[in-house]
């Protein structure tokens, strides 16, 4: 993973590192839910990025909080780093959902926006992966509306944080797992409900 990841940052000189979720994988044994253990680890994962000081944000993923330590406690971890973007959070309790505004070269204003929203995992109910929540997307929209009434117009903007859950679509469409496939359809029908189609255009 480290060779891959040096190599990538050589190649590609980013501006700016997104780490997508899954950085621990929190349901191995070697952790034994240890916050030593765990920072060790992120420290050493990190390493490709702060010798380079390029700058980074994190949201988690379904593995990350099985470690033992929270999210939240795994973003103090992270937030030691000078190079790190915690970016503008939704809440302190939800550290994996953020925002930052990208600026061009020339010129004070910003011109592309940068979503990250972390589905936290596991449902609560009926098995499977967590949906985005309602208040996540309210949040998004509003933040939205606030940055358009601020620079005159909407931002070019990314969601990020669904990575997991297309690779999880294909993984279910390759082994034909229908239980699997109806849990996660019945999820997208749920967001489906609170989500204005013309929010994610």
């Amino acid at each position: 993973t480290l060779s891959l990841i040096n190599s990538a940052l050589d190649r590609e000189k980013p501006d700016l590192v997104i780490f997508t979720g899954d950085q621990i994988k929190g349901y191995s044994r070697k952790f034994r839910k240890d916050p030593v253990i765990i920072e060790k680890t992120i420290d050493i994962l990190m390493e490709p990025v702060a010798k380079r000081n390029i700058p980074f944000m994190v949201t988690y993923g379904n593995h990350d909080a099985e470690s033992g330590v929270d999210n939240r406690g795994q973003y103090e971890f992270y937030k030691k780093y000078k190079n790190f973007v915690s970016g503008n959070l939704r809440s302190s309790s939800d550290v994996g959902t953020a925002d930052i505004q990208i600026y061009s070269s020339v010129g004070d204003k910003p011109v592309f926006g940068l979503y990250l929203i972390d589905s936290h995992g596991k449902a609560k109910e009926g098995g499977g992966y967590a949906p985005v929540e309602k208040k996540q997307i309210e949040w998004y929209v509003s933040r939205r509306e606030q940055l358009k009434a601020e620079n005159g117009d909407y931002l070019t903007h990314e969601i990020d944080g669904i990575v997991a859950s297309l690779n999880k679509f294909a993984q279910v469409i390759r082994k034909g797992d229908k239980e699997t496939l109806r849990k996660m359809l019945k999820h997208a029908r749920e967001i489906k409900q609170f989500i204005d189609p013309q929010d994610w255009e």
